[in-house]
């Protein structure tokens, strides 16, 4: 489908600086009332909302995440951002000055929204017509206060290779537009509002809603909008929602019978109705929620979501590692999904060929690739501890029956690796090594990985003694102890999420080796450079923070997700 939204406009710089703010320091707003986003069009696919800098108050007092940003040891890292945004700014200036960094830190102050709306004037109609594309960009902020400075940022914004501005009249409202390429963008002021859009629709219909009182129709009548706002959560610092298009109409004619788009409507997307989301910074965790709403019917991909219970095998596994990831997936529905939506809509004979495929799978194997599949039983793990370098070693496990026949197939998938094989009780341990290429040196060397199959687990580690650590550790009775699952904090956050989980997964932070993995990553960065023949930079952001200051800060994060008839939920902390 022709359907990429072009993102060459001529205010690329108003854009990359509100994404940049809202990257580092987002901002308060009340999810009770939101005015902007209730004025929206219906066709909004997407949006993302902030209030203002007055409504975050004093969260900078209690909140670690705020705290940390705020904090000395990051001025340096400000004061690059500033540097590299003034240069960029000259650079691509058609000569006005742009503004300071301080100055564009200000647009803080003012309330905005920015969104994806689809184009109804292109729906229905093909390629080929040459109309304008089936999505449009926008940007809605509140201006009171700031509009000399939205005046500068637009003479800076304005590029070299950018026709003059024209402006024409629409309803008594002056309407400004640019040309840069093929590319045309649209600004106006409605009452307090600076519009802008990259579609001469999008920003007509803004005006008419923004100039007056409430819109006649709006997003906030769609009943999936509706559904999906009360669960938002009213000390939300940011809002995000998306609303599933009808991807039927958005298809043009002449595309319709395309294989890609056949497949993509045989994954039944249409069974997604909704998915929002929000960032608070009320307390001194802040707090990440986000949901996927939709019809839970089989057939669509809330498929792959393994159930939600209490506990999970996988967790003991952890110990007293620094991080851990948990998660109950369905694979076989997973497989079954994709392989149906591209069997189904291909010719018969690109079908011939992947039923083909899936047979000599089958003997390479020595099973159908659902039943392979079948032999994981859903839970998977990752756990991540630190060499004494700062290299991050992590740890991968899978639940899962019949080890006999799971052990059939690693041998087979790991043939070409495999150098070593031994057994300890009921516990058979494999070693593999593959070639990769030393960044450092360039040098064609050997990596090894270790795998260990148990009775009811899958293993896999870059070091033996992991594996062997952790296998003690799953004979121990009882629930897991130790490590984060003793941890205050840990169980203070965790009692924040439901009891039962399809997924968990928790970090440490104080006790990640953050000067290590500094020092180790900016080596092989510059590495990198080297070998591609280029200069490392003094400057770069990993030098210019103190490593120490992120353990000063953040402790703990906790994050889960869940699965119930309506959905996918996820909700995480980091304090």
């Amino acid at each position: 489908m022709n359907t990429h939204v072009k993102c060459k406009l001529s205010l690329r710089h108003i854009l990359c600086a509100l994404a940049f703010i809202f990257l580092v320091l987002p901002l308060h707003l009340s999810a009770q009332t939101s005015p902007l986003a209730d004025r929206l069009p219906p066709d909004t696919i997407f949006y993302v909302q902030w209030h203002g800098k007055a409504f975050l108050a004093d969260a900078d007092k209690q909140n670690h995440l705020l705290q940390l940003l705020e904090d000395p040891d990051f001025t340096p890292l400000w004061q690059l951002a500033a540097k590299n945004f003034q240069q960029n700014g000259a650079k691509q200036s058609a000569g006005a000055k742009p503004p300071e960094f301080g100055d564009i830190l200000s647009l803080l102050d003012g309330a905005g929204v920015f969104g994806v709306v689809a184009n109804p004037a292109r729906q229905g109609k093909p390629v080929s017509d040459g109309t304008s594309s089936p999505f449009g960009v926008f940007l809605v902020y509140d201006s009171r206060g700031k509009r000399e400075l939205i005046q500068k940022l637009q003479a800076s914004s304005r590029g070299k290779e950018a026709s003059p501005v024209s402006s024409y009249d629409f309803g008594g409202m002056k309407v400004e537009f640019q040309t840069t390429g093929k590319d045309t963008s649209y600004t106006a002021l409605a009452a307090d509002y600076f519009l802008f859009a990259n579609q001469k629709s999008v920003i007509e219909d803004l005006i008419a809603r923004f100039r007056s009182g409430t819109p006649s129709t709006s997003i906030a009548q769609l009943p999936e909008y509706q559904s999906i706002r009360k669960n938002f959560d009213s000390t939300a610092a940011i809002e995000y929602f998306f609303h599933m298009p009808d991807l039927n109409a958005l298809v043009p004619p002449d595309q319709k019978n395309l294989q890609s788009v056949r497949v993509m409507q045989g994954l039944h997307l249409d069974k997604i109705h909704a998915a929002a989301g929000s960032i608070s910074f009320s307390g001194p965790a802040t707090r990440f929620r986000g949901e996927v709403l939709g019809d839970t019917s089989p057939g669509s991909l809330f498929d792959v979501a393994g159930p939600s219970s209490a506990t999970f095998l996988t967790q003991s596994i952890a110990g007293n590692n620094p991080n851990f990831n948990l998660s109950r997936m369905n694979f076989v529905s997973l497989y079954k999904l994709i392989r149906n939506a591209v069997v189904g809509n291909v010719p018969p004979q690109q079908a011939a060929n992947i039923k083909a495929a899936e047979a000599m799978a089958q003997n390479f194997l020595g099973m159908p690739i659902t039943d392979a599949l079948d032999l994981f039983t859903g839970e998977i793990a990752s756990t991540a501890s630190f060499a004494d370098d700062g290299t991050e070693l992590r740890m991968y496990a899978a639940t899962i029956q019949k080890p006999s026949e799971v052990l059939r197939v690693v041998r087979a998938v790991g043939a070409t690796m495999m150098v070593a094989e031994d057994s300890s009780g009921d516990t058979t341990f494999l070693d593999l090594a593959f070639p990769y290429k030393d960044p450092s040196t360039s040098q064609q060397r050997k990596k090894f990985y270790y795998v260990a199959v148990t009775p009811q687990m899958l293993l896999a580690a870059p070091r033996k003694a992991m594996l062997r650590e952790a296998i003690e550790r799953l004979k121990s009775p009882g629930p897991p102890t130790g490590g984060m699952f003793e941890n205050a904090e840990y169980l203070q956050l965790r009692a924040h999420l439901p009891e039962k989980l399809s997924g968990l997964s928790g970090s440490d932070l104080a006790h990640v080796p953050w000067d290590k993995m500094f020092a180790t990553f900016t080596s092989q960065f510059e590495a990198a450079m080297k070998s591609q023949g280029q200069t490392p930079t003094d400057q770069s952001w990993l030098k210019l923070i103190k490593p120490d200051v992120v353990s000063r800060h953040l402790h703990m994060s906790v994050s889960g997700w869940w699965k119930d008839s309506n959905g996918i939920h996820f909700d995480s902390y980091v304090e």
